[in-house]
């Protein structure tokens, strides 16, 4: 029989028993997938997140989720500023021909 190191509870095929356990709650999440990482890193480098810090090996679907969804909105903030800046340039150019 094997027992968790945390708590004491039994361990059955390498997880813990008691459902109260750190160990037994990280043991039912499920990790990030590989395609979900990768998403994250590549929105990382569109804004220039240093990401070097993150753990992608303890990093479970729902906590890639939330930063993806962050990232997204972040992504979706900057374009929304840079359509505005064009706007407002285009106006100005449009002002400056009309002077002609």
């Amino acid at each position: 029989m094997e027992f968790c190191n945390k708590c004491g509870s039994l361990k059955i095929n390498g997880s813990c028993t008691n459902k109260k356990c750190d160990q037994h709650i990280k043991s039912m999440v499920e990790l990030a997938t590989a395609q979900q990482i990768e998403y994250i890193r590549e929105l990382a480098e569109q804004l220039g997140e240093d990401i070097s810090e993150v753990n992608f090996e303890a990093m479970s679907k729902s906590e890639a989720v939330d930063i993806i969804d962050e990232y997204l909105e972040r992504l979706d903030d900057t374009e929304k500023k840079l359509t505005v800046q064009n706007d407002i340039l285009d106006e100005e150019d449009e002002l400056d021909t009309d002077d002609d």
